[in-house]
This record gives C-alpha cells, sequence and structure tokens, in this order.
C-alpha cells in the first residue's frame, strides 16, 4: 500500500514539472514584450517644434564694403620769393582761401633796416583751396629765399583713394558708380578716376581712386566706407540665410522643406550669391511658395515629423 502512494506521489510530481516549465516560458515572453513596449515607448523620438519662411522670387545684388580715405591730388607751395622777413600773415591753418586772397606779405632785409616801405611784397594764393600745411603763422620772422611758407590743396580735386584686392580689377572697370559712405547717415556717388598699375607686394592690393560726382566739399584724410556690386541676379529664387544649412567642412548645403503640413524633408541646394540677409537657391526642387524651416532644424534628421509655431 505505501509503495502505491509513494508511486502516485511521484507521478504527480513529474507531471508538475512540465506544467511550471510552461508557466515560467509564457511568464518571460509576457516581461519581454512588456519591457519592449516600455523600451519603444521610452526611445520614441519628440516632435520638434519649428519657425517658418517661403521662397520668394526677386533681385539680389552681391557687394563688397572697402575703407577709404579722402586724398587731394594737387597741392600748390606756397615759398619766399626773397630772403626777408614776415611783416604781414593773413592765413590760418584749415582755411578756406580764394585765388589772389592776400597770404603773407615780406620785407627784404635791406628796407628792413632802413626803415621804409619799399621793399614789401605781397603773396597772394594762385588758386581757390584750403591751407593744408602752414609753417610760418607770426609776424617778424626771417625766412630764407625759397623756405615753404604754405601749402594750399585744392579741395576741389578730393580723390577718394582705396586699397583693392586684385581679383576685384576687371569688375571695377565695368561699374558705373560707387557709393561712398561716411558714417552712417550720409552717401554720395563716385566714379572711377584712375587705376594705379603697381601691385602692394605684401597685401596684393591696388590703389583704386575715385573722383565724387558733383560738387561735395570734403577734408583730406577724412575716412569712408566705399560699397560697390560685385554680381547681380534679376528674377531669381531667394530665401533667408538662417533656413540654409551646411556640413562643417561647408561643401554641401541643404534645405528643410515641410511637406504635407508636418513632414520635414532634406532637400540638397547649390547656393548662389548672397547678401547680409538672403541668398540666392539653386535647386530643380525648391519653387516659389515652398515652406521651409527657418529656425529649429538644426540636426533635424530628413522626413521627421515636425510642428509648425508663429
Amino acid at each position: 500500500m505505501l509503495n502505491f502512494i509513494d508511486l502516485q506521489t511521484a507521478n504527480h510530481r513529474k507531471m508538475r514539472k512540465p506544467i511550471l516549465i510552461y508557466l515560467l516560458i509564457v511568464s518571460n515572453i509576457f516581461l519581454f514584450s512588456c519591457k519592449q513596449k516600455s523600451s519603444t515607448t521610452k526611445t520614441q523620438n519628440p516632435i520638434i517644434s519649428v519657425k517658418t519662411t517661403a521662397i520668394s522670387k526677386g533681385d539680389i545684388e552681391n557687394y563688397i564694403c572697402l575703407n577709404g580715405r579722402v586724398v587731394y591730388l594737387k597741392k600748390n607751395k606756397i615759398t619766399a620769393p626773397f630772403s626777408g622777413y614776415i611783416t604781414r600773415v593773413e592765413a590760418e591753418y584749415g582755411d578756406l582761401v580764394k585765388k589772389n586772397d592776400l597770404l603773407f606779405e615780406i620785407q627784404t632785409k635791406e628796407s628792413k633796416a632802413l626803415n621804409t616801405a619799399l621793399g614789401k611784397v605781397e603773396i597772394s594764393a594762385p588758386l581757390d583751396g584750403v591751407i593744408s600745411e602752414l609753417n610760418t603763422n607770426e609776424t617778424g620772422t626771417f625766412v630764407p629765399e625759397g623756405d615753404l611758407l604754405a601749402v594750399i590743396a585744392e579741395n576741389s580735386q578730393a580723390i577718394i583713394q582705396l586699397n583693392v584686392p586684385y581679383q576685384y580689377n576687371d569688375i571695377l572697370k565695368s561699374v558705373a558708380s560707387y557709393k561712398v559712405m561716411i558714417g552712417d547717415d550720409k552717401s554720395f556717388y563716385a566714379g572711377l578716376f584712375k587705376i594705379i598699375p603697381t601691385v602692394n607686394e605684401i597685401s596684393q592690393t591696388q590703389v583704386v581712386l575715385l573722383k565724387p560726382i558733383g560738387k561735395v566739399q570734403l577734408p583730406e584724410n577724412l575716412n569712408v566706407r566705399v560699397k560697390f556690386i560685385i554680381d547681380k541676379k534679376n528674377n531669381t529664387l531667394l530665401v533667408s540665410k538662417n533656413a540654409i544649412l551646411a556640413n562643417e567642412k561647408q561643401t554641401s548645403y541643404w534645405l528643410m522643406k515641410i511637406m504635407k503640413d508636418s513632414l520635414a524633408v532634406k532637400v540638397p541646394i547649390t547656393k548662389g550669391i548672397e547678401n547680409d540677409s538672403v541668398a540666392e537657391i539653386l535647386s530643380e526642387n525648391i519653387n516659389v511658395d515652398d515652406v521651409i524651416i527657418c529656425e529649429g532644424a538644426y540636426a533635424l534628421p530628413d522626413s521627421s515629423i515636425v510642428r509648425i509655431t508663429k
């Protein structure tokens, strides 16, 4: 009898073992699937909020700004015609003078010794201009013959001098006028006067002279900025420069275009000329009024779902 009970107990144990194994396998599968769902939920990419802009069509100019200064090409030296004493000075540094205005009066040594009015000679301005240099401004000063008394610069001959990189030489010859800017609120236009046929050995720049168009009074050595166009395109596709993305080496460019209201697609482009705010776009896959991401596209993968914000 005891042997029969023992045998029955042994059979029950044998039957329970496969059941336990089956339950263990099922529970592991269930736990694994739950973990996988949980992991999938955790790694799901969030939806990125972006701002957009439109492609437009218009004209664009590419220009450069160079620093320049005002120089006077024509200067006249006023010298003492003979040795003597300065008895009269009517000139001051920086004065605007007219032709035949009295500048100096000189008296010979002999007439001064004899205390006579004879031997006094007046020196007048030979032309209109500005006194850019004055070496004598006191009476009673003795000056030898040929000594420099003053320099009159013709302010009507004011020229803008630029140091321009040589690669722009051919462009300079085709530019009709240059915009010359003084500070932030004053400007005038100038035309090409002369290109000096020498190049600086170190900087590889060329001296270019511009002549103001019309009557413009300019002080010598005034610093100015000169703007001129080096390229221009009409009726071309334009986009904000903020929307253009590039690789680290700046060898390839692309835009992120919105498709079906929320799908951001990467579109390779070729960048044309550009200015401070917009750039020309060369691509068969970009059209007028396409919606392009202008903020939030950095490192955004191709075919991402995005949310457009204002």
